[in-house]
């Protein structure tokens, strides 16, 4: 099988993508020539036929299709001599600088019986692929809106990308066309600084409201489209290809059905990842979510009668006058003792609370031994505290722990 024979015009931004790509495809097709007058092309198409000249790449090439991804106030021009050779052309997006041009160059490919195609590529989207397929198996029900939202990404060349519709809401107004028809404009905000930076449009297509806003404003790079239908509502993240349909759900909506309602017809729920379903299981997940709040209803029921019985039987108990709990709640036990942290000398275990903490006498032991409180009721307990022993009677408990220290009474004395 013979190769498709095709001459690039243009290797900058985007026909470097073009070109790129067409080399990947090579089992497929063959770059036989590419045309550009840059300085920077020779570096750019490595091996490949360099023209500066539409004409003369088209008598030395004998090309069977053409590629025009150049400036676009150069679109018809180009587009035009190849149309007339009588070769295939795609034209990168937009087709021309006004819509004019762009509908001369539809009637002279018409004229010619020549292929004219636009390089609208989020067409080929796999998402915007699965949102296609999903709207026309009515899976969204009526479409009420669609909302598109293309921010960020500056080009390189902003006088040649021309203004913000032209260069990214083309996208969106294509799409829009390929789901729902041909779209009716009927309102433009715009923001211009040195150029038109940002703008948002309002169309209609029959009954479906249609908003697109795009900017090169905004620092983040974002490619979205929401579609809300009657029975559900679907986003698609264009960046990273992803679709995510969302049924409605019974128990959120006043036209809830039990398991014969639509969730449980349609068999719940799906989410598109890549164009691909994946069963999400709505209808299931809303049964168990229903049978586990009824459980918790009649569980809370159960539980506040239970609790207002044990509270009659706690007012009906003779001699126990019931009281409410103060608002803190039931407070802690006051802390007996503490202990220091630390080896500084003479860090130990402070008195009870109310107690003055006194430092040892000079000369009465060790440093940092803990001191002893006098106690008024400490009698010697025994005949060893009037002789200077140790205060073993009820001492102990009032002057502190036994200890080889002598009874703090008897010391005094």
């Amino acid at each position: 099988m013979s190769r498709l024979r095709i001459l690039l015009c243009g290797v900058g931004n985007m026909g470097a993508n073009h070109l790129r790509t067409l080399k990947e495809a090579s089992e497929d097709c063959e770059v036989v020539g590419v045309v550009d007058s840059s300085p920077l092309s020779a570096e750019r198409v490595g091996d490949t036929p360099l023209f500066n000249d539409v004409a003369e790449a088209l008598d030395a090439t004998g090309p069977e299709a053409a590629v025009v991804a150049t400036p676009t106030e150069t679109h018809y021009d180009i587009a035009g001599q190849i149309i007339r050779a009588g070769f295939p052309v795609l034209v990168e997006k937009p087709i021309a600088a006004t819509a004019a041009q762009g509908e001369r160059l539809l009637t002279l490919a018409q004229e010619h019986g020549v292929t004219l195609m636009v390089g609208h590529v989020e067409r080929f989207n796999p998402a915007v692929v699965a949102v296609q397929r999903l709207v026309s198996e009515g899976q969204l029900g009526e479409i009420i809106n669609v909302s598109a939202r293309r921010v960020g990404g500056t080009p390189q060349d902003v006088h040649k990308a021309g203004h913000v519709l032209i260069d990214l809401a083309v996208h969106d107004i294509d799409i829009t066309a390929s789901l729902l028809g041909e779209p009716t404009l009927h309102a433009v905000h715009a923001h211009r600084g040195t150029y038109v930076d940002s703008a948002t449009m309002l169309f209609s297509c029959g009954g479906v409201s249609v908003d697109i806003h795009c900017n090169w404003v905004t620092p983040v790079k974002i490619r979205s489209l929401t579609v809300t239908g009657s029975e559900g509502h679907l986003s698609a993240n264009l960046i990273a290809q992803q679709v995510t349909l969302t049924k409605r759900n019974p128990i959120l909506t006043n036209q809830r059905q039990g398991d014969e309602g639509f969730l449980g017809k349609k068999g719940g729920d799906k989410e598109q990842a890549g164009g691909r379903e994946q069963p999400g299981g709505l209808a299931a997940r809303a049964g168990r979510h229903r049978a586990g709040f009824d459980a918790g209803v009649a569980k809370h029921q159960r539980c506040g009668t239970e609790g207002e019985d044990r509270a009659e039987q706690v007012r009906a108990r003779p001699g126990r006058p019931w009281a409410r709990p103060p608002a803190g709640g039931r407070k802690r036990p006051a802390l007996r003792s503490a202990t220091v942290a630390g080896s500084v000398p003479g860090a130990g275990r402070v008195g009870r609370p109310g107690r003055p903490r006194t430092r040892p006498a000079a000369g009465s032991g060790r440093a940092g031994a803990r001191p002893r409180p006098r106690s008024a009721r400490c009698s010697g307990g025994s005949s060893d505290a009037a002789a200077g022993g140790s205060c073993r009677g009820r001492g102990e408990r009032r002057c502190g722990r036994a200890s080889s220290n002598r009874c703090t009474r008897a010391r005094s004395r």
